[in-house]
């Protein structure tokens, strides 16, 4: 009987602790997908303006001067950065992809990327250390 017990209990901590096939992404705010992005695409960069707190997160806004595709996303930028990238990104209202356009401060000409939402969480802020970097990153980030 006791050793019946003992076998359930552990079952049922495993069914609690194991996540589930289909288990649905964490609830993310818009900056948290634009660090996402940025450390999927750019990792060496996000880093090294976050250090330097030249990290810029914004929305697009009409009066804004930008290829009229990125209306209304939001970007990630880096403050006095000629060389980086411009992120500018969207979720799909279906929240499963994040598209992105990137482009050069140099040329302009815009990329597109297509990112499934859940496979950046998996790759980018699955572990401890991942999810630590996204958060600290997103703390240091300034807005327009």
């Amino acid at each position: 009987m006791k050793k019946h017990l003992i076998i359930t209990i552990l079952v049922l901590a495993l069914v609690c602790l194991v996540p589930k096939v289909g288990q649905a992404s964490p609830r993310l705010t818009d900056q948290q997908v634009g660090v996402l992005v940025g450390f999927k695409l750019y990792p060496t960069w996000v880093r090294q303006q976050t250090e330097q707190g030249a990290l810029v997160y914004g929305v697009v806004k009409p009066e804004d001067r930008v290829p009229a595709k990125v209306a209304g996303d939001s970007y990630l930028i880096a403050d006095g950065d000629t060389d980086g990238p411009i992120l500018y990104y969207q979720v799909t209202a279906n929240n499963r992809q994040v598209v992105v356009e990137s482009a050069s401060h140099r040329n302009g000409h815009l990329v597109t990327t297509k990112l499934k939402l859940k496979q950046l969480v998996r790759q980018v802020y699955h572990t401890r250390a991942q999810r630590k970097a996204v958060d600290d990153a997103v703390s240091a980030l300034r807005t327009e």
